[in-house]
């Protein structure tokens, strides 16, 4: 049991929030919206580094990848994870069994 389940956990408990937030980051609008603050980002950026400076490129390089990964998440958050079905083993071709069947002593 997870005592401190993450905010998106906590979301994904709603299903009324999770059609709500899934149609509102489907949003044609939103997401040109998003687009063009992020294009924004990156002109400000490089508008105010100094090419010769690697700290001052690094810190607005970090600043744009943090500025990506808060869109993506946004944008995902309605997005439950999918557990993978179980499959049975013992008819893959790679069991030991079967490899032991058709070898000669």
């Amino acid at each position: 049991m997870n005592h401190n389940p993450s905010p998106k956990t906590e979301l994904l408990k709603s299903p009324e929030v999770v059609k709500r937030h899934a149609a509102f980051a489907s949003d044609d609008w939103l997401r040109a919206h998003l687009k063009i603050a992020l294009q924004e980002m990156q002109y400000r950026a490089s508008a105010g580094t100094d090419p010769q400076n690697f700290n001052m490129c690094a810190a607005s390089l970090l600043r744009l990848m943090g500025a990506q990964e808060f869109v993506e998440t946004f944008l995902n958050l309605a997005e439950a994870p999918t557990v993978a079905a179980k499959s049975d083993s013992t008819n893959l071709p790679g069991n030991v069994t079967s490899l032991n069947a058709g070898r000669k002593n």
